[in-house]
């Protein structure tokens, strides 16, 4: 069981640096295997600080484009309870909405079940775009980096309108937020098969492998992967550069397959950004 695996992870730290050693964990999931015991589980021994807990469409479409092994549950429901368990535990709820063409409609209907949970500081609605590398490259009706413009501005007027969004100039992009998993030196990807990864977008590729679970990191393969590479020539010139630090590496090598951006964002539209932060705070006055 997977409970196990992370039990064994967390308690061979603690073994390893005499229970002194601080840390916090984040957790990504679908929510399907979550219980009161494994929640339970992760606020004790797993020092679960923050989990990220995915909606792909409202309420049936959700569970059939998740398409769960087990049937007879409704698992839109069982992730807006295990929401709550969540935040009545004091672990904080990353709540990521993929959008795309074919669901962008709901939003609202989404948002309105969200209602309990906001002004929670543990909470966080985040609305997002799906991507060709996170769903399969013809699967779903995708959001392009051309239409960005068109669904930021319904995404944010629909967080703000409903009362998610308070704070407007919290959404002007930082360096720091958009710092990854690959470029920060002191994180690692541990994946279900047990090896190490660097990148979400490279988990489960060979090529990327940069450790096991049971042996450690691979040093020559990590530094020269990971810690040597230099930024897209395109990006040395780009007034955006310090927002990014050069974009992903992951989706510049997928950018000749398929239209998908490895810049910010918000370098899409980061004019209607500032129109929209503008506007919201004129109100105000």
């Amino acid at each position: 069981m997977i409970e196990e695996v992370i039990t064994s992870i967390t308690e061979g730290i603690n073994k390893a640096f005499n229970g002194g050693m601080l840390y916090d964990s984040v957790m990504f999931t679908n929510g399907s295997l979550l219980t009161d015991d494994v929640i339970e589980l992760a606020q004790k021994s797993w020092h679960l600080k923050k989990i990220q807990l995915t909606i792909d469409g409202y309420g049936v479409e959700h569970n059939r484009r998740k398409n769960y092994a087990f049937s007879g549950v409704d698992y839109y429901k069982k992730i807006l309870q295990d929401i709550q368990k969540l935040l009545a535990c004091g672990i904080a709820v990353d709540c990521r909405v993929n959008l795309d063409k074919d669901n962008f409609q709901h939003i609202d209907e989404i948002l309105l079940d969200l209602y309990p949970f906001k002004g929670n500081p543990l909470f966080r609605p985040r609305l997002t775009i799906l991507r060709p590398s996170d769903c399969g490259y013809n699967q779903f009706n995708y959001i392009t980096p051309s239409d960005l413009k068109w669904a930021y501005s319904i995404i944010y007027k629909k967080l703000y309108s409903h009362g998610f969004l308070t704070d407007v100039k919290a959404i002007l992009p930082q360096r720091q937020k958009e710092s990854c998993i690959a470029k920060s030196i002191n994180k690692v990807i541990i994946g279900a098969d047990g090896k190490l990864y660097k990148c979400l977008q490279q988990v489960f590729d060979e090529n990327h492998t940069v450790g096991i679970l049971g042996t450690g990191i691979f040093p020559s393969k990590f530094v020269e992967n990971y810690c040597k590479k230099r930024i897209n020539k395109k990006c040395e010139e780009c007034i955006y550069l310090l927002m990014c630090s050069g974009g992903c590496s992951a989706y510049w090598d997928l950018k000749e397959k398929v239209e998908i951006t490895p810049c910010i964002r918000e370098k899409y539209f980061f004019d209607m950004l500032l129109e929209f932060i503008h506007e919201c705070e004129g109100t105000k006055e």
